[in-house]
């Protein structure tokens, strides 16, 4: 199997783009953190440049609100709420109260490594 682009159309999940200040966060590369609101799951994506855009995707028929936070490598952040409503349309709701068991978001120590590639490769 090779590694090819799929037609958006032929894919089983909903695709919301999002996009934050990448005045805000000067970092080379960033992080989404998202949090269910309702039931506190977290999901990491993986590292990619810094360019104000992003993808999150759900599963076909999923409503709900995620918390979106958006790390940079210096440990700067923004953040927002999506909200999917089950038929692929996205907006942006008024902030939810958190659920009581979900711990905040940690920035990066200061002495973390400060990646100018997506792959950090540590020695040891």
């Amino acid at each position: 199997m090779a590694v090819e682009p799929l037609d958006l159309g032929a894919v089983d999940r909903q695709i919301v783009p999002i996009t934050w200040d990448n005045e805000k966060l000067d970092g080379e590369v960033v992080t989404l953190h998202c949090t269910n609101t309702a039931t506190g799951g977290v999901s990491d994506s993986g590292v990619s440049k810094n360019d104000g855009n992003g993808i999150l995707s759900y599963p076909p028929g999923y409503a709900g609100t995620t918390h979106v936070t958006v790390i940079d490598n210096h440990g700067n952040t923004d953040e927002g709420f999506i909200q999917v409503d089950g038929q692929g349309n996205a907006s942006t709701p008024e902030a939810p109260d958190p659920p009581p068991d979900v711990p905040p978001v940690d920035p990066p120590a200061e002495d973390a490594p400060h990646p100018e590639h997506p792959i950090v490769l540590v020695e040891g």
